[in-house]
């Protein structure tokens, strides 16, 4: 009666058996390649050196966080550079469950196809984009395992002063998007773009398990306006540039698992819903809903799919393939809507599927290396560091 599922399961049973001699071989000839401190965050009092994560396509970089305080008032600072000239400064200050941050970031080759999903893989094309803001948040957690652990449950609700300029591709291998889409370029390019932003957001976590979490779900629903900017408070007292507009987003994760080692299932679904009023003609790129890459749809590009709304959803199955190894098999259809409502059906949705090998300790996934395809093609990509 199980004839038929050991025939099925061959390739993957030889792979975990290759895997497990290999990183056996490793554990005991390398240990510093396999051991609790692998991609491990180097910590000293106050000072954290990390990989920088600045997103898909931005190059290896590295991150460099100060910080001074105690757990009831800290004072903190971080730097993150890439190899693609990626950066992005943060200054801020926690007390207790109120925070105040500044951050100037600076995104020299962010991909745009056009708008919609019918947008042509051919008309690629890159932007640039300089942002500075200062944002006061305040959060309310409940649920605690611990005094020093995460809230299981959180309410937040910020404010933000924010300023953004769109400008000409640094990419000399693209064409920059003022020549692809020069309509577009005529409303946004080099226009200083103030927003006074405020929202609140309800979270809810109650994932439990290791080396990756196994039982439970999570949610968490927002809203967030992008409103004229304030006077006295802006970067530019200017007259606004920018549209103005309201996101609501939702999203929640569930899963279930099987056997000691355990073998679980996941399902996740996304959905944002953009609500444009004064100015829409001026709705910069780095404000539209985005999917491809890490955004979800991995096996098309990053930035791929740009527009004002969004549905994803996403279904993994992750099973062990050694001890220190296991492997995730997943599959996500999501599509960009100019309006959720009335334009998303299951037949507009796009489809991509994947495979990756996750690196683990008994504690945590560590890392993960895999591969994405899709109708266009096939996308590679890696993480560094902790994962779900």
């Amino acid at each position: 009666m199980l004839l038929p599922g050991r025939i099925a399961s061959l390739p993957l049973t030889g792979l975990g058996h290759a895997t497990n001699g290999l990183l056996g071989y490793l554990e005991q000839s390398h240990p510093a390649l396999l051991g609790p401190t692998a991609v491990q965050p180097v910590r000293r009092p106050g000072l954290l050196l990390n990989f920088a994560s600045l997103g898909d396509r931005t190059g290896i970089g590295a991150a460099v966080r100060v910080s001074r305080g105690t757990n009831d008032a800290r004072v903190r600072g971080e730097y993150q550079g890439t190899t693609r000239h990626y950066n992005r400064t943060t200054a801020g200050l926690d007390a207790g469950p109120a925070s105040l941050e500044y951050r100037y970031e600076w995104r020299p080759e962010d991909q745009f196809y056009g708008v919609g999903l019918e947008s042509a893989r051919q008309g690629e094309a890159d932007y640039a984009r300089q942002s500075q803001s200062t944002r006061a948040t305040l959060v309310r957690g409940w649920d605690r395992d611990s005094q020093d652990s995460p809230a299981r449950v959180a309410l937040s609700a910020w404010g933000e002063s924010r300023t953004d300029v769109t400008r000409t591709g640094r990419d000399a291998t693209q064409v920059s998007y003022q020549q692809r889409f020069p309509d577009l370029a005529a409303a946004t390019l080099d226009r200083r773009v103030d927003h006074a932003v405020y929202g609140v957001g309800l979270t809810s976590d109650l994932r439990r398990g290791r080396p990756h979490w196994s039982t439970g779900w999570r949610a968490a629903v927002s809203a967030e306006r992008h409103d004229a900017p304030i006077p006295g408070l802006a970067f530019d007292a200017g007259p606004p540039r920018g549209a103005q507009f309201t996101r609501y987003s939702a999203e929640t994760e569930t899963g279930v698992s099987f056997m000691r080692d355990p073998r679980t299932l996941r399902l996740m679904v996304r959905a944002i819903d953009q609500r444009v009023g004064a100015d829409g003609d001026r709705l910069l790129p780095s404000d539209m809903v985005t999917l491809g890459g890490g955004d979800g749809l991995a096996g098309y590009p990053s930035g791929r799919f740009h527009d004002l709304d969004l549905m994803l959803g996403r279904v993994s199955y992750i099973m062990p393939l050694a001890r220190l190894a296991e492997l995730d098999l997943h599959s996500e259809w999501g599509g960009v809507y100019h309006d959720l409502r009335r334009d998303a059906s299951a037949r507009t949705l796009r489809n991509s599927f994947g495979v990756a090998m996750r690196s683990r300790s008994d504690a945590r996934v560590r890392g993960a290396i895999g591969i994405d395809f899709s109708r266009e093609g096939f996308e590679l990509a890696y993480t560094l560091g902790r994962l779900p």
